[in-house]
């Protein structure tokens, strides 16, 4: 054939079946028929290339992937496959890891896992429970059945499908089980470290969660001197420790100071030591000692024995401070007096007598005591009898 420069071909009834270009990399050939272009071989394109019409997807491929010939549905969207050669846009919905198992059985989908060691670049990942600390916290949720000493693909977040949902409403939330595994039930255990993983989104068998996972639920940090204590919405609410008290006599054996004992008196040893100052009612219900003296400047209404074994000063300070008040002692069970006990006034012959005439018998014996009362003669005191 001649070296032509150019081939033109013209008629109604001219048809050029095809035109082969040789090169040093092979030869490409262009086949023409009717309106169709099929080209066949390399091709290097260095200028602008404008193709109109539509593009078949069937044939539209590279390297055995078939592209979209359309633009995503929504800004931000990203090219993503199928795993079996088609690609699309779609959002991202899921982030993945690639973990390793690190149990001696296979890790089935949606096992919650936490990371123990390495594999190479993978971390190495086992069964977590949330009564175990050492196996907490969880950093993936299987994604796909993973053998044992094997990689697969581990949830950091997003959504989980085909799963067994049966029973779970949309909207219900995950938690990490005890002993393993994942519970829609807020685990209750005083060790247990309680860990939110998620929401069912699709109920059912075959349902469908979103894995957010965010760790195990924590406190902030709390200042020398307060508590966290549950408040009416079962929160944590951080309060005082000097604003504590004790309700049960069973724990009174753990109060600081006086404070904390209240409801106590029945409690065994109360080991405090110190002063305590008490501005309400004092009840005291069974046998009570006291070894100091003491400041009353309420009323106080003991049902049991009293015993009083301080010195004579302490029945001093008893009356000086009570019944200078204007307060009266009622004892409803027995006093014993172990001490001295020292009366400085006729207080308690007042008490007993119906009449302040204590001058002599005479005055007994008309009648200014009753049978049975205190009169005072000769310096001494005495019971009328007659």
């Amino acid at each position: 054939m001649p070296n032509w420069k150019k081939v033109i071909v013209s008629g109604s009834d001219a048809i050029l079946k095809s035109v082969t270009i040789p090169g040093s990399l092979g030869s490409t050939t262009f086949n023409t028929n009717a309106d169709t272009l099929v080209f066949s071989g390399s091709a290097y394109l260095t200028g602008s290339t404008i193709i109109s019409g539509t593009l078949d997807t069937n044939h539209f491929t590279a390297s055995g992937l078939h592209y979209p010939t359309t633009d995503g549905t929504f800004e931000g969207q990203v090219l993503q496959t199928d795993a079996a050669g088609n690609l699309s846009f779609n959002n991202i919905e899921t982030t993945f890891d690639t973990i390793y198992n690190g149990e001696a059985t296979t890790l089935i989908k949606g096992t919650p896992v936490y990371i123990s060691g390495s594999q190479g670049a993978d971390p190495k990942v086992f069964r977590a429970d949330a009564s175990n600390s050492a196996k907490m916290p969880v950093v993936y949720i299987v994604s796909e059945n993973i053998n044992t000493a094997s990689t697969g693909r581990g949830i950091l977040l997003g959504n989980i499908e085909g799963i067994d949902l049966t029973g779970y409403t949309a909207g219900t939330a995950v938690y990490v089980a005890e002993g393993g595994g994942w519970t829609s039930t807020r685990p209750t255990g005083s060790n247990t470290i309680i860990q939110f993983l998620g929401l069912v989104t699709k109920e059912g068998n075959g349902g469908k969660g979103l894995v957010l996972n965010p760790g195990p639920a924590t406190l902030p940090n709390l200042q020398t001197g307060y508590v966290w204590v549950g408040n009416g919405n079962n929160q944590p609410a951080s309060v005082t420790t000097s604003s504590l008290t004790v309700n049960t006599s069973s724990y009174s054996n753990y109060a600081l100071t006086a404070s904390y004992a209240l409801n106590a008196a029945a409690a065994s040893g109360f080991p405090y030591t110190g002063s305590a100052d008490i501005t309400g009612s004092l009840n005291l219900v069974g046998s009570s000692t006291f070894g100091d003296t003491s400041t009353y400047e309420s009323t106080h209404n003991f049902t049991g024995t009293v015993y009083i074994t301080a010195p004579s000063s302490y029945a001093n300070n008893y009356a000086n401070n009570y019944f200078a008040g204007g307060l009266g002692l009622s004892i409803g069970g027995d006093a014993e007096v172990t001490g001295s006990l020292l009366v400085q006034s006729t207080t308690i012959l007042s008490q007993v007598s119906s009449s302040f005439n204590y001058a002599n018998d005479t005055a007994a014996a008309a009648g200014g005591v009753p049978l049975g009362g205190l009169y005072h003669t000769s310096g001494t005191i005495k019971i009328r009898l007659v």
